[in-house]
Parts: structure tokens; C-alpha cells; sequence
């Protein structure tokens, strides 16, 4: 999951944004499959997978190529 450490964020020990932990935050509270049923590396799997589409649809607002 995502680790606080002062006042960074990070997940597996690289640094994320804040927006990115929100993100994460936000898919495991509404998950109907609970990322904590997942074994540590599918976790951090999918949550790497929500980055990426955030970054994609952020990309593609300010209508950069994905």
C-alpha cells in the first residue's frame, strides 16, 4: 500500500503524488474486491494499473498522446 514517510508518499519505496495516493485511497474504499484480499504483489499491481490511468486521463485532458 502507500507508505507515508514524513512528508512523502511512496508505494514499494518510489514516490507518488498526492493525487496518486488519493487515487489508491479511493479504488481500495470502493473496490467490491477488496485489494486486501489480494497477495502483496497483485496489490501493488493493480494499484500501479490505477496510477497509470489517472496519468492517462490527465494526459488526455490537457490533450497530450497518451
Amino acid at each position: 500500500m502507500i507508505e507515508q514517510n514524513g512528508g512523502e508518499l511512496a508505494l514499494g519505496g518510489i514516490a507518488v503524488s498526492e493525487s496518486d495516493a488519493r487515487l489508491v485511497y479511493a479504488a481500495w474504499q470502493c473496490d467490491p474486491h477488496p485489494f486486501r484480499d489480494l497477495p502483496p504483489d497483485r496489490e501493488i499491481e493493480r494499484i500501479q494499473r490505477s496510477i497509470t490511468i489517472r496519468q492517462m486521463l490527465e494526459q488526455a485532458s490537457r490533450g497530450e498522446p497518451a
